[in-house]
């Protein structure tokens, strides 16, 4: 009651009848657009705002695994594991931006209060809020889509070419070991790990030049016998990727039995194994 009788009484009945006017604001369209004019929103706000959180979350995103390696956090268990969790989380905001997001009324916003109304010919004339036209908006949202796009590829391209060495792969045109090149080059910057992290062993044949052409530590081995090299140095270091790769008969015929030990010791290493049904040097 003290406080009330310190409360003015002009204000007191203000204090009193605002829950009836903001009733009246919520249900009354006329009212509620007079609110929305106060406080400044437009029309399609929460779209607008969507359209903005994604965006900055893909930017944000970005330069979280960037800046992760560049103090070095990447190194250890759980920023590795954030990391990659930051760089697949933007990854598919920047597919969902580039694709399937609306964000007409974010960049009809963004671009009619950027450019002066009364010279340029994107407006249309004579209209509050401003608005773009309709070609002026579809050409904005293709550059964005196109940027967003264009922003996707670099980043992959980028980030794979840190795993690929100066040395030019000698396959033959058309082989399938260029596909398991690139796949590799691009799954381990996907799992945030770094060049000196991971070791990469082979054998004989085509398939197992993959050491050389790539950033990481490699051990070309003897026909048949890297499983027990990449098993070896996965127990002296525990702490690296170890990734093994072969051809068919690499694998499967002189090497059957260091496989199915590796098997029955299961160590943890990734076997990549190559089979073009050829069985060439084997």
């Amino acid at each position: 009651m003290q406080a009330l009788k310190s409360i003015r009484p002009s204000n007191l009945v203000i204090l009193f009848a605002s829950p009836f006017l903001v009733y009246l604001f919520f249900v009354s369209a006329d009212y509620l657009r007079s609110l929305r004019a106060i406080l400044g929103i437009e029309d399609n706000a929460l779209q607008q705002f969507i359209a903005y959180l994604v965006l900055l979350a893909v930017l944000v995103l970005g330069f979280a695994a960037p800046a992760l390696r560049y103090f070095g956090r990447l190194d250890s268990g759980p920023w590795r594991l954030r990391g990659w969790a930051a760089a697949v989380a933007g990854l598919l905001l920047a597919l969902y931006a580039a694709f399937w997001l609306d964000m007409s009324a974010f960049v009809n916003s963004v671009v009619s209060n950027s450019v002066d109304p009364f010279t340029s010919t994107m407006i249309v004339p004579a209209k509050t809020p401003r608005q773009l036209t309709p070609e002026a908006l579809a050409y904005c949202l293709d550059f964005l889509r196109s940027s967003i796009k264009v922003y996707i590829a670099a980043a992959t391209v980028l980030t794979a070419q840190a795993f690929k060495s100066d040395t030019k792969p000698v396959w033959c045109p058309g082989c399938g070991d260029f596909s398991v090149l690139s796949a590799i080059t691009k799954a381990l910057p996907m799992l945030a790990l770094r060049p000196e992290n991971v070791a990469i062993v082979s054998g004989i044949g085509c398939s197992s030049r993959i050491p050389a052409y790539t950033t990481c530590y490699g051990f070309h081995g003897v026909h048949g016998r890297a499983l027990p090299v990449g098993t070896g140095l996965k127990v002296a270091r525990p702490d690296l990727t170890v990734v093994v790769t072969g051809g068919d008969g690499d694998v499967y015929s002189i090497g059957g039995n260091h496989f199915m030990h590796a098997c029955r010791r299961n160590v943890d290493l990734t076997y990549i194994v190559m089979d073009n049904h050829v069985y060439g040097m084997t």
